[in-house]
Order: C-alpha cells, then structure tokens, then sequence
C-alpha cells in the first residue's frame, strides 16, 4: 500500500496501521535546521505533502521589531509572521464601518497561474497525497476587513446586510475553488476562526443559516472535482462541527491542545476524519514524559481508525524530542482484538 492510499483509504473510513503522518516544517526552520529536517524527513517520511496557499504571498517589509516581519496581502489586509513563523492577521481592521463592504470591491485572479502549476509540479513529482490549503476563510477576512467586534454583532443583530455581503464572499470564494479543482490535488483545505479557546465567535443560528450552506456548495464542489475537502478551525469549534458534517466535509483538522480528542472520538467517530495537529509550541515547551502522555491520550480517544496525525516542527527544539513525538504518533494502538 502507498502513501498515497493509505490517507485515502483514511478518508474512506478504512482502518490504516500505521496510522497516516504529516511532519511539516516552517521555512525559516528548514533555513537554519537543514540537516536535521532531512534527517527526521529519512526517519519519518511523510504520507502526505500539504501546499500551503492560506497565507499572503506578497513581498515581506521588515518592520521594526527584529523578529517580526509583515506584509500586506490582495485585500489590503496586514499579516505579521512572528520569528517562529507564525502568522497573524493584524487586529486593526481596513475598515472603520463594516457596512463599507457591501460595496466594496473585491480583488481579482487571487489565484494565480503560478499558483495552480506549482500544485501540479508537487502532484507529479511524488507519491504522497497532496493537499493544498487555500486562502477560502470567510469569517477570518470579515473580521480582517471590519474587525472581529463588528463581525461578531453582524452575523448577530443584522442578517440580511449580513446575506449580502457574504453573497459577495461566497461568489469570490466560489471563483478561488474553481480554480483549485482544477489542479491535480488531491484535497483542497478550507479554513476558518470560528472560534477562540473557550468557545464559539457567532451563533449556531447564524452558521448553520448562513456559512454552512456555503460550506454545503464548497464540498460539493470539491467531490464532484473527484478530490477530498479538509476543514481547518482554531480555537475550540466543537459547537459547529455537525453543521460541518452535514455540509459533507471529508477531514477536520483541530489544535489537539485546544479541543477534547476524547469528545470528538466519542460524538462523531466513523462520520469524518480528524487530524490532530500537535502543534510546535507544545512540542517546544514539554518534556519528552509530558509530551508522550499528551500525544498517547489523543491517540488512545481515536485509535487507529479515521484519523491522520500531524506534528509541526519547532525552530529550535532539539531533534530528539521531535523525533519522540513522530515516534508516538505512529504508534500502533492497541485493538480491541489484540486481546482475544
């Protein structure tokens, strides 16, 4: 079996051991840590290559922080990539009065020719499974353009301004997608912030009125293009991922420091797949003990059915402790069977 087919037969709810695994590694840590990516990159070869297109493009101005640099992106909107290669949206809005975007006119071609052969050059030259994860995140550009605040008492107190703006949102993003089921990839990521650490930013009203009819469109789109549709939320999105379900998406990505694994196996095993991400703080702040419980609870809440496991690389952990946390999420979990 390939790589390839085991995230597929994943994604088809199809037992897989060992489990399938992304090690994805920031720019600027392949820049000073060469050596030591190639070496996990030998040691735990990936089943899948994920093409990232959900942040800004442009060219990168230095600000004046020394670990900070920023650029502006198609919208206008400011992005900061701290040294650790984050990226954050700045929390000053473009706009003083989000009402302004129901005029607003929205940038053309965000997807580039470049773009889309690039995503073809990584499907040809490889085996594993190739997901490109997009720029298509509605409530995160809402709240970028008019601010969260505004965004949040737009989606509460005013719907039909709100149906006419994300009308607009969904005919933009509906052209994105077009686009992206045009490449030879084999999923395309869809991401959004629907939520902060302890809960959810707008009601379940307004998304299931309003956001996942246009989710409903977006995966159906992508699976009559014969791909899979990955969702990635931050924060703890629990609340919205039934309406995500029944919009037909294929796998849900989640911070596993954020959201209860546990809870997620127990409520909607066997209807999607999950992919933990163990994020590269964690991986940089725990010990190598704490970190195996940590990573063995996640993988003991799903076993080793409907879920892919993802690590992202830290900048200056040592290499010893990434590899134990690649090491534990390839475990093979104990099965009910194992027992008998």
């Amino acid at each position: 079996m390939t790589a390839r087919d085991r995230v597929i037969n994943t994604l088809c709810h199809q037992i897989c051991a060992p489990v399938p695994s992304l090690l994805t590694i920031p720019e600027s840590v392949e820049k000073s840590r060469t050596s030591d990516c190639d070496q996990l990159r030998r040691r735990f070869q990936n089943d899948l290559d994920l093409v990232d297109y959900s942040l800004p493009t442009l060219p990168i101005q230095k600000t004046n922080s020394k670990n900070v640099s920023s650029c502006v992106d198609e919208w206008g909107c400011v992005w900061n990539r701290a040294e650790d290669d984050v990226w954050s949206l700045s929390e000053e809005p473009c706009f003083g009065d989000i009402m302004e975007l129901v005029q607003l006119r929205f940038p053309q071609n965000p997807v580039t020719a470049e773009m889309t052969e690039n995503v073809n050059q990584v499907c040809d030259s490889n085996p594993h499974f190739v997901l490109v994860q997009t720029r298509i995140h509605p409530f995160r550009r809402l709240c970028a353009l008019g601010g969260t605040d505004a965004a949040c008492k737009l989606f509460q107190r005013k719907p039909r301004e709100l149906r006419d703006i994300m009308t607009r949102f969904y005919e933009y993003y509906r052209k994105q997608l077009n686009a992206w089921c045009l490449t030879d990839a084999d999923a395309i990521g869809i991401e959004d912030d629907l939520a902060d650490e302890n809960s959810g930013r707008i009601s379940l009203k307004r998304w299931n009125e309003i956001l996942v009819p246009m989710y409903k469109e977006f995966f159906a789109k992508i699976k009559n293009s014969d791909k899979f549709s990955f969702f990635t939320g931050t924060g703890n999105f629990e609340e919205y991922i039934p309406g995500l379900i029944s919009a037909g998406v294929d796998c849900i990505r989640f911070d596993s420091s954020v959201m209860d694994s546990k809870l997620l196996a127990d409520r909607y095993g066997h209807q999607v797949t999950f992919q933990p991400i163990l994020k590269s703080q964690i991986v940089e702040s725990e010990t190598e003990e704490t970190l195996t419980k940590k990573i063995l609870a996640v993988r003991s809440a799903f076993g080793d059915s409907e879920i892919i496991l993802e690590c992202q690389m830290p900048l200056k952990t040592p290499t010893r402790r990434v590899a134990c946390a690649m090491l534990n999420l390839r475990r093979r979990m104990p099965q009910s069977g194992d027992f008998s």
